[in-house]
């Protein structure tokens, strides 16, 4: 019998992009589990959920800073003109209140199309203006860079465009080594609720080249 392997999980081991960067002691490390949560909570709920790629926390315990990096596919000047920055800090210090120093910074994400929880976001949108599965996956696939792709999973599985009988399509472009540790594979899944019921969505990419953001 198979067993399913989130493939994020299964190359932590060899990816050295890390979401969150700390060593803590024993008797703290509750506290700083919990603080991990309540920064990524609070910057979901002030910047819209779906264009927020990546959150990055950084921490230097024995000097007391704190490093967020947020990837978006928003450009920073907007974000800095939608957003008074000086509450902004003031709100992150009642959260983290044993830290002197806070640095915030804001990146925009190349490649929005080639970022797995981004892409979903575009068919999410699509899904819910009741457009079918096969014409929304044949436009976006056209749109993406073939420099830089080297193989696209997409699996859909739900009552899709509305039938009684749930069904579970998917759609392989190029090549997906997912036993191979080295792919640089990036996954995602999602749930999108809808009018007929809920569609479970997972996608796999894999990059020819390595993108930092």
């Amino acid at each position: 019998m198979g067993q399913k392997v989130n493939p994020s999980g299964f190359r932590l081991i060899i990816d050295k992009n890390k979401n969150s960067l700390w060593f803590e002691k024993i008797s703290n490390y509750s506290l700083a589990l919990k603080e991990d949560s309540l920064i990524r909570t609070f910057f979901h709920k002030r910047i819209k959920d779906k264009n927020i790629y990546k959150i990055n926390l950084k921490r230097n315990i024995s000097q007391k800073f704190i490093y967020i990096t947020i990837s978006t596919i928003i450009p920073k000047k907007s974000i800095e003109s939608t957003i008074e920055l000086k509450r902004f800090y003031i709100e992150l210090k009642k959260i983290l209140k044993r830290y002197t120093s806070i640095k915030l910074t804001f990146i925009k994400t190349t490649y929005p199309k080639l970022k797995p929880k981004l892409f979903l976001n575009f068919i999410e949108k699509q899904i819910k203006n009741r457009i079918a599965f096969y014409r929304i996956t044949q436009q976006l696939l056209k749109q993406l860079p073939n420099k830089i792709l080297k193989g696209i999973k997409i699996q859909i599985a739900g009552r899709l465009n509305g039938i009684e009988k749930a069904r579970t399509q998917w759609y392989l472009i190029g090549q997906l080594p997912l036993h191979t540790l080295k792919a640089n594979i990036k996954y995602f899944k999602k749930s999108i609720y809808t009018k007929f019921g809920v569609i479970g969505i997972k996608i796999w990419i894999l990059k020819k080249i390595k993108i930092n953001n």
